[in-house]
């Protein structure tokens, strides 16, 4: 793929950059915030055929996603994600409408009670953001035999390792193809987790990790062909998003 193609300035890394926990930090907060925006609109339209006596067709998807709303929620929380008026509204919007589906029970396992307010979220941030900031600093090395590209963050080079043995083990065509594609996807938000500078429209991230990405979307559709290239779009489109949204949130200091 054409760096080109991808929102963004490439920068040369440096293990200050591409290990910052700060920056990596604001990433995995832009991801969770945007899983949680997309599950808000799910919520949404499930609420809707709910009215109208419609059947989702995606039904086990619909009876989880109060369970899956909650979930975010919480990573959100835990991570002291919690500490702006626009967040907040947000996650009470998908509070109210995880109530109202069929299966709320699953929401209330969660949070049996109403949501505290901004200010209770927003005094405990700061020590939950410190207990995150210090695990990212200390997570150990999940392989040993990774490609050789000078000053790739770990978790990359975890993705990379994953789709080259992707290439060695039998399985049908259906299944490769969704386990690329969430491999594609997931590698997508280690990218953004990798960003140098969200000051600008187009994010800088390290070298290290564009040549990372091309390579999995050569890995990717030398296994697939022509639907290994409709994958890597898609997963380009979410490298896209991903990047575009967390200008959108730094701008807005969200």
């Amino acid at each position: 793929m054409n760096t080109q193609n991808v929102n963004t300035a490439a920068s040369e890394s440096t293990e200050t950059g591409v290990n910052n926990p700060s920056i990596t930090f604001l990433s995995r907060k832009t991801s969770a915030l945007i899983r949680l925006a997309k599950k808000e609109g799910d919520l949404m339209t499930y609420r809707a055929f709910e009215r109208l006596g419609i059947d989702s067709r995606d039904y086990n998807d619909e009876v989880y996603a109060p369970q899956e709303a909650a979930d975010l929620v919480t990573e959100l929380a835990d991570m002291g994600g919690i500490t702006t008026p626009a967040v907040f509204e947000m996650v009470r919007s998908v509070e109210s409408l995880a109530q109202g589906m069929k299966l709320s029970y699953l929401w209330d396992e969660e949070y049996p009670e109403k949501l505290p307010e901004l200010a209770v979220f927003q005094a405990a941030s700061a020590e939950k953001k410190a207990r995150t900031l210090r695990s990212m600093k200390t997570l150990a090395p999940a392989f040993a035999d990774m490609p050789e590209i000078p000053g790739l963050s770990q978790a990359l080079r975890n993705d990379l390792a994953y789709l080259a043995v992707l290439s060695t083990r039998r399985m049908d065509k259906m299944e490769r193809e969704e386990v690329l594609f969430g491999t594609i996807l997931n590698m997508a938000e280690g990218i953004s987790n990798t960003v140098t500078d969200w000051t600008r429209p187009r994010p800088v991230v390290p070298l290290s990790s564009l040549a990372a990405w091309n390579r999995a979307g050569q890995l990717v559709m030398n296994l697939l062909g022509e639907t290994g290239e409709a994958v890597w779009m898609q997963g380009c489109a979410h490298l896209t998003m991903l990047l575009q949204a967390g200008y959108a949130m730094y701008v807005a200091d969200i």
